[in-house]
This record gives C-alpha cells, sequence and structure tokens, in this order.
C-alpha cells in the first residue's frame, strides 16, 4: 500500500505524536468500513478493491499532514512527490509498452509474459534512472528546527 513508501509511524513516535498514530489509524480503519463496504455493495469486489484505495489514500493524507505539522513544514514537503509519482508514471509507461509489445507479437501464456517481463524491464530501469537523475534535490532550508528538533528552554 502506499503507507508503506516510509515508515510514518516511526516519524510520529520519534516526535513524540503516538496519539497521531491512533487518529491515522481510526480514520483508515473507519473510512474502510464505509467505503469498501459500500463499494461492495455498489459494484462487487472491484467497488470493494476501489473503496480500500480511496480509504488508504485517505488514510496517507492524515498521516502526511500529522507529519508535516510534527516536522513543522508544510505537507507538500512531508514526502517526495516529484519523485515518486515520477516512478509511477515510469511504472505505468513501462507497463504500458510491455503489453502492447506482447499483443503486438501475438504472443499468449509463458511466452507472452516473458517478452512482456523483458521488455518491462529493459524500459523501466533506464526510465526510474532518469527519474531518479532528474529529482535529485538538496535539503530545503527550514526557517527554525523542525518542532520534534525543538528543546524546551
Amino acid at each position: 500500500t502506499l503507507h508503506r513508501v516510509a515508515e510514518y509511524g516511526m516519524i510520529l513516535r520519534a516526535a513524540g505524536r503516538t496519539r497521531e498514530l491512533l487518529q491515522v489509524a481510526g480514520v483508515t480503519l473507519g473510512a474502510n468500513l464505509v467505503l469498501a463496504g459500500l463499494g461492495a455493495w455498489l459494484a462487487g469486489m472491484a467497488g470493494s478493491a476501489c473503496g480500500t484505495l480511496l480509504a488508504s489514500t485517505l488514510g496517507w493524507m492524515v498521516a502526511l499532514r500529522n507529519i508535516g505539522r510534527a516536522l513543522d513544514v508544510p505537507m507538500r514537503h512531508s514526502f517526495p512527490w516529484r519523485r515518486w509519482l515520477g516512478a509511477v508514471a515510469a511504472c505505468a509507461s513501462a507497463a504500458g509498452i510491455a503489453w502492447g509489445a506482447a499483443d503486438a507479437v501475438g504472443l499468449d501464456g509463458l511466452a507472452g509474459a516473458g517478452v512482456q517481463l523483458v521488455t518491462f524491464v529493459v524500459v523501466v530501469v533506464p526510465a526510474l534512472g532518469a527519474v531518479a537523475a532528474a529529482t535529485r534535490t538538496s535539503l530545503r532550508p527550514v526557517r527554525r528546527p523542525p518542532a520534534a528538533l525543538r528543546t524546551p528552554i
């Protein structure tokens, strides 16, 4: 899931924000109960999967908002958005090219899967390298230290 990109619980625990961990879990579980149930009722298993995706995304946004608050940075700086979206786009593009290559050759079964795998790897490795090179950034200066690093006087 999207939560597995980084260990957010550890960041919040280090900042002493254990209440926010429970908030993220509660929002994610509550939203999953409602959205997955509603999705299953409306569209079966595919609807349930869509509801779970939406609930996880909602939980992810709450976690990033809480991390931004704990580190005293805006939410847009609490996650490497450009690099992550670039990697998702590179993988989706490579998957589309691999699917198209196997379809163009007309192979099915194991041979088609082999063509897809080889094509995917040949396309995705340089694409991910380009994304990594294009999104290298230095740490942005912050006017004051993050809240988690400030010590009371």
